[in-house]
């Protein structure tokens, strides 16, 4: 019975190791990548090959006792390697262990070998990691590298001008490269490339020091090894009869293996170039600068032609019209042209590219002008423009009416009797340059004044009244004149203030009036007597008679009566 009951606990005890081993293998992992590569595909015979063999932890454990191998590939006499753990080995296979390798850590081993000339086949090089710590992803995609045998030369020839024509008369030069792309050495490449038809001067020299003159190329290369090049530079005289398309051939051969053999690019064909017919991009403005006209006023306009190329334009003709109702119109260029009431007719026989003429035309606008004043400029020209339409050819203007209106106020004294009678005259002119419309005259009773009566010189009036009349009318340098009588009253005191405003329909340049108002003073009391007495001589004779002029002037404000004198 007890030996019963100790191989039960013998067996528990085994039981609970075999699962703490089984948990703890299962949290003890280490996921190793490995990467071999030579970087190509191919590999030529008599060249080393350099592959590189990465191991790397990306964990989460270190990883234990990692065995790195990797055998030496069928063929390979020579084979050499070296880790970056400090291992190398040479001409025995890559067998490394690694006693722990931490999560993130990486070891690389650099592997090189000797190709042996007679090697067939493919080269296969196998990098082979183990661990005695588990690996969550134990496949390896990247740890075996398959080169195929390298064939052949890849010769390609590349022939051009850099030109897609050919101008009769003209020197062209081509450039025939000869470029073996690899993998190996192209022998024995013969190069031709055969005087164009037509031509007859004809040279060449090329980057291998061989040249010809008036002979076709015909060159062989003895060895050309891959990713050299060797440069034909031809150079061709084109007859200027010469019509028909200029076509240079280059072509080559080789014994060797050429894995791509067409020549997309060894004929070069030049066209006969033609000259695009000349274009002249004629421009012009026509402006005065301004957007109104004045009636009796002249506008000046510049109208400016000016190529903007790119070629010189032939027969460009200018032109514009006399606007209807205008009189006086004269013009000038500056390339001497004039007129005079004509309408502007001038004929450039060559703008030159960039060059510019300019017309100066001026515009007498009678007073009675009215409406719209509209001057259009035309350009034509023999050479094609590439841009005909002209938006700056038409300047249009309107009308602005303006009236100077001056007014005058005054009854030329500048003090008042109280008691007296005193006259003023308002003098309403119209300094042009137009006719004023509606012009209303406005002249108010001065304080204190109770007869006050006027005329117009246009037939109005009035009675104690003040003046308030509209003149429909008031032509340019026109003048309507109002005389305004009125009665000072004897008790009269301050100032004695007549104001006259005027407004009108039409603009006035300058409304301000200084003389729109007069203003008298009460005159003091008293009578200024002044008295001259002369002989209006400076000597006399003897015997003779002289006569003297005693003149007394009473200057005011009072009079004086003669029991004073």
């Amino acid at each position: 019975m007890k030996a019963v009951i100790l191989f039960i606990y013998r067996m528990k005890r085994i039981l609970l190791l075999c699962c703490l081993l089984s948990s703890f293998l299962s949290f003890a992992q280490a996921d190793l990548v490995v990467t071999n590569t030579d970087f190509k595909t191919t590999y030529i015979p008599g060249t080393d090959n350099v592959y590189t063999v990465t191991v790397i932890n990306y964990g989460p454990q270190a990883a234990v006792n990692v065995n790195v191998s990797n055998a030496i590939p069928a063929g390979i006499n020579y084979f050499y390697w070296q880790g970056s753990n400090g291992s190398s080995g040479e001409n025995i296979p890559l067998l490394n262990t690694i006693p722990s390798l931490p999560a993130g850590a990486m070891v690389t081993y650099i592997i090189t070998m000797e190709i042996p000339g007679a090697l067939n086949g493919n080269l296969i090089s196998e990098t082979v990691v183990t661990s005695t710590t588990p690996d969550p992803n134990p496949g390896c995609t990247q740890c075996i590298d398959i080169d195929t045998k390298a064939i052949g030369a890849d010769v390609e020839i590349v022939n051009t001008n850099n030109q897609d024509a050919y101008i009769p008369g003209s020197t062209t030069t081509y450039s025939v490269t000869v470029k073996n792309n690899g993998p190996l050495t192209a022998a024995n490449v013969h190069v031709q490339n055969a005087i164009p038809a037509g031509i007859t001067n004809f040279s060449w020299v090329g980057s291998d020091g061989s040249s010809g003159t008036n002979a076709p190329i015909n060159e062989v290369i003895t060895s050309l090894p891959a990713n050299e090049q060797v440069v034909f530079t031809i150079t061709v005289q084109i007859p200027s009869s010469f019509t028909g398309n200029l076509i240079n051939a280059a072509t080559w051969t080789t014994p060797t293996v050429d894995p791509v053999p067409g020549c997309t690019y060894c004929i070069d064909t030049d066209v006969l170039y033609v000259a695009p017919p000349p274009e002249a991009d004629i421009v012009t403005t026509i402006t005065d600068s301004q957007t109104t006209y004045t009636p009796g006023e002249s506008s000046v306009y510049t109208v400016t032609v000016i190529n903007n190329g790119p070629d010189d334009a032939i027969n460009v003709n200018v032109s514009t019209g006399i606007p209807a109702g205008i009189t006086q119109f004269s013009w000038t260029g500056t390339n001497g042209s004039s007129g005079t009431n004509v309408a502007l007719s001038d004929l450039i026989a060559t703008l030159a590219n960039g060059q510019t003429v300019t017309y100066t035309i001026t515009v007498g606008v009678p007073i009675s002008f009215t409406g719209p004043l509209t001057l259009n400029a035309s350009t034509t020209s023999a050479t094609a423009d590439p841009v005909p339409s002209c938006l700056t050819c038409t300047d249009i203007n309107t009308s602005e009416s303006i009236a100077d209106i001056v007014v005058t106020n005054t009854n030329n004294q500048s003090v008042y009797v109280p008691g007296s009678t005193v006259t003023y005259e308002v003098v309403v002119t119209n300094n042009g340059p137009h006719s004023a419309q509606n012009v209303n005259v406005l002249n108010a009773i001065p304080a204190g004044i109770t007869q006050f009566s006027w005329t117009g010189s246009n037939g109005s009036s009035g009675v104690n009244i003040p003046i308030n009349n509209t003149i429909p009318t008031l032509t340019n340098g026109a003048v309507v004149t109002y005389t305004i009588t009125m009665v000072i009253p004897a008790g009269h005191t301050g100032n004695l203030n007549s104001t006259v405003a005027v407004s009108s329909a039409t603009t006035d340049p300058d409304a301000s009036c200084a003389a729109c108002t007069d203003i008298d003073t009460q005159a003091t009391t008293g009578a200024d007597i002044s008295v001259v007495n002369t002989n209006n001589q400076n000597s006399y004779t003897p015997g003779t008679s002289s006569t003297y002029i005693v003149t007394v002037t009473n200057n005011g404000p009072q009079v004086r009566s003669e029991s004073d004198v």
